[in-house]
C-alpha cells in the first residue's frame, strides 16, 4: 500500500516541478532555457496586465465595464506577482529543496516513516489534477473565443478585454501576432498557475510530514545511550522546519493578499452583473450580506454562497452563456482560494497537535 503512495507522491512532485520548469521558474534547471523560458513568461503575462489595465481605465466612466476589466487585470497581476516572487525569492525555493525537500527524500527510507510521511498525498495529487483541467478549461475559453466570435459573426475581438497603445487593422498581419502574444500569454497563466499554486501544496505536504515525525521522534525519546544524538536530530529537524515557515512566508506572503484582492473584484464585479440581470436586487443588500469585511478569513465560503446567488438568478433569466462563462471563471478561483486555505489549515492543525 506504502509502495502505491510512494509512486503517487513521486509523480505528484515531478508534474508539478515540470510546470516550474515550463516558465522557468525551477532553480535546478538549465540556466539558458531557464533565462529563456521565464523572460517570456514574464513578457507575455506583462502584456496581459498592462494591456487590460488599459482597457479598465479607459472605462473609468462605465463602472459594470470597469470592474470587469480590473478583475482580468488582478487575476494576470497576481500571476506576475508569483513569477516575480519566485525569482526574487530563488534561493528560498533552493533552501525548501535542498533541506526540506532533501530531508523529506531521507526520511521516505525509512519504512516506518512513510505512513506519517505520505498522509493525504491520494487527496493532493486529485486536487492538483482537478486545478489543471480547470485552469486549462478556463484560458482555453479566452484562447478561443476570438476564433468563435469571427467564425459566427464575422468580427474581430481579442482574447482578452484589451487596448493596445498603436493602432493596427483589425484582422492584419498585426492582429493575428497580437493574438499569438495573447495565447501566448494565457498558456503562460495556466502553467505559473498551476506551477505556483500547486508546488506550495508539496512543500506544504512535506512540512506536514516532517511534523508528525518529529512529533513521534519527542514521544520516542528516552533516556538511553543514543539519547544526545536523538535529541541533537529533533533540534535540527525543528530547525529546518521554522527556517522552512519563513522561506514560505517570503514567498508566498505577498501572493496571497494579491489573491484575495482578486477575489474581492471578482465579488464586486458579480455584484454589477446581478444588478445589470435583476434589478430588483439592491447591490447595497448583496454586499452587505455576501462580503462581511470583518470576517475575511471566511472569505471563500461567502465567495461560493454569493456566486451561487448570481448563477441561480442568471438563469431564472435564461442567460445560460453568461452562466457557463461565469463558471469557467469562477471554478478556478474557488480552487485557488480552497487550496491556499486548506494548506495552510493542515499545517496549523499539525502545529497545534
Amino acid at each position: 500500500m506504502m509502495e502505491l503512495e510512494l509512486l503517487r507522491y513521486k509523480a505528484y512532485t515531478e508534474n508539478v516541478i515540470w510546470f516550474l520548469k515550463l516558465v522557468g521558474l525551477w532553480p535546478e534547471s538549465q540556466p539558458l532555457p531557464k533565462k529563456i523560458l521565464s523572460t517570456i513568461t514574464l513578457s507575455s503575462i506583462l502584456v496581459v496586465v498592462v494591456t487590460v489595465s488599459n482597457f479598465s481605465f479607459h472605462n473609468l466612466s462605465n463602472i459594470v465595464v470597469f470592474t470587469s476589466g480590473m478583475c482580468m487585470a488582478a487575476s494576470s497581476t497576481s500571476a506576475f506577482s508569483k513569477i516575480a516572487m519566485f525569482l526574487l525569492h530563488r534561493e528560498d525555493v533552493v533552501y525548501l529543496n535542498k533541506y526540506l525537500s532533501g530531508g523529506f527524500m531521507r526520511d521516505m527510507r525509512e519504512p516506518n516513516n512513510r505512513p506519517d510521511l505520505l498522509n493525504n498525498v491520494k487527496t493532493f495529487d486529485r486536487l492538483m489534477v482537478t486545478h489543471v483541467i480547470c485552469v486549462a478549461i478556463a484560458m482555453f475559453t479566452y484562447s478561443i473565443r476570438p476564433l468563435l466570435v469571427l467564425r459566427k459573426h464575422g468580427k474581430y475581438i481579442r482574447s482578452f478585454p484589451a487596448i493596445y497603445p498603436f493602432a493596427y487593422e483589425p484582422g492584419g498581419l498585426v492582429h493575428w501576432i497580437l493574438y499569438a502574444v495573447e495565447v501566448s500569454g494565457t498558456a503562460s497563466l495556466w502553467t505559473v498557475t498551476i506551477g505556483v499554486d500547486c508546488i506550495f501544496g508539496v512543500y506544504a505536504l512535506q512540512v506536514c510530514g516532517e511534523l508528525r515525525v518529529l512529533s513521534r521522534k519527542f514521544r520516542e525519546l528516552r533516556a538511553s545511550d543514543n539519547y544526545k544524538e536523538n535529541l541533537r536530530d529533533c533540534i535540527q529537524r525543528h530547525h529546518v522546519l521554522i527556517n522552512a515557515k519563513n522561506k514560505l512566508d517570503n514567498i508566498y506572503g505577498l501572493i496571497s493578499i494579491l489573491l484575495i484582492t482578486s477575489a474581492t473584484l471578482v465579488l464586486c464585479s458579480l455584484v454589477f452583473q446581478v444588478s445589470e440581470v435583476c434589478m430588483r436586487t439592491p447591490v447595497k443588500s448583496l454586499l452587505s450580506s455576501y462580503f462581511p469585511y470583518n470576517r475575511l478569513c471566511h472569505i471563500n465560503m461567502y465567495y461560493i454562497r454569493f456566486a451561487t446567488t448570481v448563477l441561480f438568478k442568471l438563469i431564472k433569466t435564461n442567460s445560460y452563456l453568461r452562466v457557463a462563462h461565469l463558471c469557467v471563471y469562477l471554478i478556478p478561483k474557488f480552487l485557488q482560494i480552497f487550496t491556499y486555505a486548506w494548506y495552510g489549515n493542515l499545517i496549523a492543525e499539525e502545529v497545534s497537535v
